[in-house]
C-alpha cells in the first residue's frame, strides 16, 4: 500500500497533537491453561510498574492493538519489547508503537515473553523465549481473518533484548508441524519479514546468527552512538543478510543511544530525526513487495 510523505506527516502530527492511548482488543495466553512448555514454579508474583515495566513473567501472553480510525491495511508488527531478558519495557515496546503504527492501519501485538531469572537465558540458549515468539507468530496467524490481518503481512518487531529475540527467530523459525494434534502449531512461525532496533547481544560485535536464503527481510535500525548495543553488530548482520541475498536496510542515525527505535511521546514533539524510520520502514516494504 503506497504512503505519501504528506499522509505520513498527517498522521504524525495526529499523534503528537492527540496523544491518543492505545486500547487493547484483547489479551490471550500463548499456550493453553496457565503454563506453558518449560514452566517453572515459583512463589514470586508477576508485576508491572507504573511505567510499564513487568517482571516475572509467568504466564506469556500475546495484546492485540487494533488500528483506528476504521484504516486497516491488513499489516500486522507483534513487537517484542527490550529489557536485557530481565524484564519487559511493556510502555516503551510495545505501547508507544501501537499508538504510532495504528494510526496507519497497522495492528500492532505485544508479545509478553518469558524472561530472567525465573527462567534460564543466556547468550547461547535463549529456547523458551524463542519458544513464545514462534507460538505468537501462530496464534497470529491462526486468529489472521478474526483480526483483519494478512497472514503473509505478519512482521516481528523488537528493540533491544527483543530484537535479539526477533533475529533470533529469523534464523530459527519453522514451518510449523502439519500433524500436531494442536491447530495452532500446523501454522508456520517464519515472520513475513522483521525490524531490529538496537539489536543487541550481550555487548557483542560479532553475529551470533546463522542466517541463509530463506531468512526473512529485515530492517534494522540503530545509531552509532549506542553504549550498550555496539553498532558493529548491525553491521555484521546487514553484511552476512547481504551476502545470503536476503532484503536487507540498516536505518543508520548518529544520536539516539540505545533508545534509537523507540516512539515516545516525547521524540515525536521534538520532531526528533530517529522517529523517520518507521516511515522507511513502510517505503522499504512496499519497494520489497510485501506490503503490494
Amino acid at each position: 500500500m503506497p504512503y505519501s510523505i504528506q499522509f505520513l506527516l498527517m498522521l504524525v502530527a495526529s499523534i503528537t497533537a492527540m496523544a491518543v492511548r492505545c486500547a487493547a482488543q484483547e489479551t490471550l495466553n500463548l499456550w493453553p491453561g496457565e503454563q506453558p512448555p518449560g514452566f517453572v514454579a515459583n512463589n514470586q508474583e508477576e508485576t508491572i510498574s507504573e511505567r510499564g515495566r513487568i517482571d516475572n513473567v509467568k504466564t506469556p501472553t500475546i495484546t492485540v492493538f487494533p488500528p483506528t480510525d476504521g484504516v486497516n491495511t491488513g499489516l500486522a508488527l507483534i513487537v517484542c519489547p527490550g529489557g536485557s531478558y530481565t524484564h519487559l519495557g511493556w510502555n516503551t515496546g510495545v505501547v508507544d508503537t501501537a499508538r504510532y503504527f495504528n494510526q496507519l492501519g497497522i495492528t500492532v501485538i505485544g508479545l509478553k515473553y518469558r524472561v530472567r531469572p525465573l527462567y534460564k537465558i543466556t547468550p547461547t540458549d535463549r529456547s523458551l523465549p524463542l519458544q513464545d515468539a514462534k507460538r505468537a507468530v501462530q496464534l497470529v496467524r491462526s486468529h489472521a481473518a478474526e483480526w483483519g490481518i494478512d497472514p503473509h503481512k505478519i512482521g516481528v518487531m523488537g528493540i533491544s533484548a527483543g530484537s535479539n529475540l526477533t533475529m533470533t527467530l529469523a534464523d530459527e523459525y519453522d514451518t510449523g508441524d502439519a500433524a500436531s494434534a494442536d491447530p495452532i502449531a500446523r501454522f508456520s512461525n517464519r515472520p513475513d519479514f522483521v525490524v531490529a532496533g538496537a539489536l543487541w547481544h550481550w555487548k557483542q560485535t560479532e553475529s551470533p546468527f546463522k542466517f541463509d536464503a530463506d531468512t526473512p527481510p529485515a530492517f534494522l535500525v540503530h545509531a552509532t552512538n549506542d553504549p550498550v548495543a555496539p553498532v558493529e553488530l548491525a553491521y555484521a548482520v546487514r553484511d552476512q543478510l547481504k551476502s545470503v541475498g536476503v532484503p536487507v536496510h540498516l536505518d543508520l542515525y548518529d544520536h539516539g543511544r540505545h533508545g534509537v527505535a523507540q516512539l515516545t511521546a516525547r521524540r515525536l514533539q521534538q520532531k526528533d530525526p530517529t522517529t523517520e524510520w518507521p516511515e522507511h520502514l513502510l517505503a522499504w516494504l512496499e519497494k520489497n513487495g510485501i506490503t503490494d
